[in-house]
């Protein structure tokens, strides 16, 4: 089928014009009245579900992001030449703002001047807010300058080129095996997270595993290390936890030293410290391979 075969084919040009699609608002198949849309059937190439003209059908160019972008060279260099223009106009409001604030700040100023002479202290918030607008003022107008310098450069050397979807708004990607995976892990842990904490406590609470503080601070790590095995950094909370589990050792082998027994605290925090010395010598030795 088509061109050069037995069987041909036409392309069939529908528009505004077409009857069938014009004239029928409605679902392309059952309509499940499921209020929130999932299983309703598709509407047709021109209306949404709602009987509402599709915006890409009606502006798809806007619809796709491209209204924005130059339809050839010579437009982008016509658009470019047209906002200078419009910068120049821009600037020169903006010299007379600057001009006309700074004159205003200069007269205010003179007047606190002359009343401090006598004694009297004028509001510092209303010359404060002066030189502020005045501040702005001057930020518009280097911005504007600056815009219509690059803009003169791009006159001669063209706007600088940009990937290919840089004028989509929202780009669709397709999934990703391993993103699939973690949403998925995600969902069920989301889903017997909580049954599972419930069930702890409830096992806490009958006693069957010992202390209370205990108990309770490993099933905390425990759901702590799920979440973070579902969310893709299992390793790095582990370091963390590590990390902070040696220093609240640290800091108890202080506290136990300071009430007397600082020989063996002393030899604990040498120990300690020859571990960790042998651990980051060991993880050397295996990144420098």
């Amino acid at each position: 089928m088509g061109s050069g075969e037995d069987k041909k084919w036409r392309p069939v040009v529908v528009n505004d014009q077409t009857p069938w699609l014009r004239d029928y608002r409605g679902l392309w198949g059952l309509d499940t009245r499921d209020p929130f849309g999932g299983e309703r059937a598709p509407a047709g190439p021109r209306y949404e579900r709602d009987g509402s003209v599709r915006l890409c059908w009606s502006d798809p160019v806007g619809w796709a992001g491209l209204d924005k972008e130059a339809p050839s060279p010579g437009a982008e260099r016509k658009a470019v030449m047209d906002r200078i223009t419009e910068l120049d106009v821009q600037l020169a409001a903006a010299a007379a703002e600057v001009g006309d604030r700074g004159d205003e700040l200069r007269r205010v100023r003179a007047g606190s001047r002359t009343m401090s002479r006598d004694g009297i202290t004028r509001d510092p918030a209303a010359l404060a807010a002066l030189e502020t607008s005045v501040e702005q003022a001057r930020r518009r107008r280097l911005a504007l300058a600056e815009e219509r310098e690059a803009l003169t450069r791009s006159s001669v050397h063209g706007l600088p080129q940009e990937e290919p979807h840089a004028h989509l708004r929202h780009r669709a990607l397709p999934n990703v095996d391993p993103v699939r995976t973690r949403r998925r892990v995600l969902g069920e842990w989301s889903a017997v997270s909580a049954s599972f904490l419930l069930a702890g406590f409830a096992v806490v609470i009958l006693g069957h595993l010992g202390e209370y503080v205990p108990v309770v601070g490993g099933l905390a790590v425990i759901m702590l290390c799920a979440e973070a095995f579902a969310r893709g950094h299992l390793g790095r909370f582990v370091a963390e936890l590590l990390a902070a589990a040696v220093v609240a050792a640290t800091v108890w082998l202080v506290a136990w030293a300071a009430l007397g027994h600082w020989r063996t605290a002393a030899a604990a925090l040498l120990m300690l410290a020859a571990t960790m010395l042998l651990l980051a010598n060991i993880r050397d030795l295996f990144v420098k391979r």
